[in-house]
C-alpha cells in the first residue's frame, strides 16, 4: 500500500466515508458491535470493521468473516477494488470521482497501484437453492432455450458448472466457476452473464453483458462441461454456447467429448487443459473476433507440442454463434454435429 501525502492529488477519493459504499455491497450497520472509533456492518462478503482515523483522513477498513475474510486496507481506492466494486484504478478513480465531483489526473496513479493486481475471491452464490435453481432455469430455459433436463443436471452436479450469484451486484449475474479438474472444489476464476434486462452499469465490468471477475486466473482453470480428458475437445467463447452444443450432442457422443469456454479471448494455457485430447473443433462465434480466436486455439495447441488435428466448426448460416443457431432450430445444431462425429451416417442419408 503505497504513503499517502498532503500533495497527493488522490487524497479526496481516498478519504470518500466508506459508509457511502457499503450499501453497494448490502451492507447495514451492526448494533452488537461498537468501539470507540470503529463501526461494524454485515455485508455481502462478510463482517466489516471500518475505523476513523480523523477528519479528512482515509479510514481504516478489514473484514472479518466471509469470503473476503482476513482482506483489510486504508481508503476508498483500495475499498471498491478489493471489494469489486472497480476493477482496476482507472475504474476506481472514476467511481469514487462521481461520488466527490472532483477530478483526479489518471497519470497521478503511484507505480505499486497503476500495477495494482487483486486476488480472486469466489462469486457470492444465491444461498437459497430454490432461488438458485429459479435463476438459473429462468435464464438458460427461458431466455436461451436451453433443454431443462439439461440444466438441471448441471444446477445441481456435486459441483455445479454454474449457479446464480447473489448481492447488490453479482445478484444480477449467472456464474460459470473456473476450476482445475485436479482440485474441482477451488475455484480459479469466473465467467460471468447478465441475466437482466437492459445492461449492467458502467461501474461493473464497463457495462458490458459478459465479463469475467476480477482476479481470475486463465492459467490455473477453466470452465468446461464434459469428462475432463475425453479425447475430442471442442473450444467456444461462452459457456452458453458450450451448452448449446453439448444440448446438441448425442448421448453416446457426451462420454468422450468436452467443451471448454474461454469466456472470451483468453487463451489455453492452464496446465493439464490438453490432457487425453487427440481432436480439436473450434467453435467460436462466426465473426471477425471468433476467427481470431480460432486462429489461437490452433496456436495454443501447436504451443502445448500437441499435432492432433484440428478443425473449425462454425455456426450455421446466418447464426452468430451457437445459442442463436439453437434457438432457431436444434436439429440444425444437432445435424451439423452428426456430420462431424459420424459423416457415415451422413452418407447413408444421403443414398
Amino acid at each position: 500500500m503505497s504513503t499517502i501525502s498532503s500533495t497527493d492529488p488522490y487524497t479526496p477519493i481516498r478519504a470518500v466515508p466508506l459508509e457511502a459504499l457499503i450499501g453497494a455491497i448490502d451492507g447495514v450497520r451492526d448494533p452488537h458491535h461498537h468501539a470507540a472509533a470503529s463501526t461494524y456492518y454485515r455485508t455481502a462478503l462478510g463482517k466489516l470493521q471500518v475505523t476513523t482515523q480523523g477528519p479528512g483522513l482515509p479510514q481504516l477498513w478489514r473484514f472479518w468473516s466471509g469470503s473476503l475474510a482476513g482482506t483489510g486496507g486504508r481508503g476508498a481506492i483500495d475499498f471498491v477494488l478489493h471489494t469489486g466494486l472497480a476493477t482496476d484504478l482507472q475504474a476506481a478513480r472514476d467511481y469514487l470521482t462521481s461520488l466527490v465531483g472532483t477530478v483526479i489526473p489518471a497519470a497521478s496513479a503511484s507505480p505499486s497501484e497503476a500495477t495494482w493486481d487483486q486476488p480472486f475471491r469466489p462469486v457470492p452464490r444465491a444461498f437459497d437453492p430454490a432461488a438458485n435453481w429459479q435463476a438459473v432455469k429462468a435464464y438458460l430455459v427461458g431466455e436461451r432455450k436451453l433443454p431443462e433436463s439439461l440444466v438441471r443436471a448441471i444446477a445441481h452436479q456435486p459441483h455445479p458448472i454454474v449457479y446464480a450469484g447473489w448481492g447488490t451486484k453479482f445478484g444480477h449475474y449467472l456464474i460459470f466457476p473456473m476450476r482445475h479438474p485436479n482440485d474441482p472444489e477451488t475455484h480459479t476464476g469466473a465467467i460471468l452473464r447478465w441475466r437482466d434486462p437492459g445492461t449492467p452499469p458502467e461501474r461493473w465490468f464497463g457495462g458490458a453483458k459478459a465479463a469475467k471477475a476480477v482476479g481470475s486466473r486463465d492459467t490455473k482453470g477453466w470452465w468446461q462441461v464434459g469428462p475432463y480428458g475425453a479425447a475430442t475437445l471442442i473450444v467456444t467463447e461462452s459457456p452458453i454456447d458450450a451448452l448449446s452444443l453439448w444440448a446438441g450432442l448425442a448421448l453416446e457422443d457426451r462420454e468422450t467429448t468436452r467443451i471448454v469456454a474461454t469466456g472470451g479471448a483468453s487463451r489455453l494455457t492452464a496446465p493439464g487443459i490438453f490432457a487425453g485430447v487427440e481432436r480439436v473443433f473450434t467453435a467460436q462465434d462466426a465473426d471477425a473476433a471468433g476467427e481470431t480466436q480460432a486462429r489461437h486455439t490452433l496456436e495454443d495447441v501447436a504451443a502445448a507440442g500437441l499435432t492432433v488435428p484440428v478443425a473449425r466448426l462454425q455456426p450455421p448460416t446466418g447464426a452468430k454463434d451457437w445459442n442463436d443457431a439453437w434457438q432457431a432450430a436444434p436439429s440444425v445444431v444437432r445435424r451439423c454435429l452428426v456430420q462431424q462425429w459420424h459423416p457415415e451416417q451422413e452418407m447413408s442419408h444421403g443414398r
